[in-house]
């Protein structure tokens, strides 16, 4: 991860991007950014955190007005543990307060994993 991080912060600096930055945080623990945000991107971590519904009402409270997440995820399947329900997810996105909620397939890999369907899908929200 560190070296993922530190990729970006040099694409970043090398594109002379002035407007974005890179925040390693505990989300679970302690997500305080140190200011609002336009947007928000989240992939494959969500997954990862066991109450999604606390982490979401961070990450809408770190929001400016009419600020974007995105969250890319494993689709669940009965076969993958790891997945979240999409449709779940977009109902918990509602009931914080997120607008504008749009989910879609945007990789689909069968036999990826355990020779099982790995979908991908990408699921954006306005505050």
């Amino acid at each position: 991860l560190y070296n993922n991080l530190n990729d970006v912060e040099t694409k970043l600096s090398q594109r002379g991007a002035t407007n974005a930055s890179v925040l390693q945080s505990d989300m679970e623990n302690d997500l305080q950014l140190p200011h609002k945000v336009d947007t928000l991107i989240l992939s494959l971590v969500l997954h990862h955190i066991a109450n999604h519904q606390e982490l979401l009402s961070k990450l809408y409270n770190n929001l400016n007005d009419n600020g974007q997440l995105f969250i890319i995820e494993m689709e669940k399947q009965e076969h993958n543990h790891h997945g979240i329900d999409s449709s779940e997810l977009a109902d918990n996105l509602s009931a914080i307060g997120f607008r504008n909620i749009q989910s879609e397939t945007m990789y689909d890999a069968p036999k990826e994993n355990d020779h099982h369907n790995a979908s991908r899908f990408i699921i954006s929200a306005r505050k």
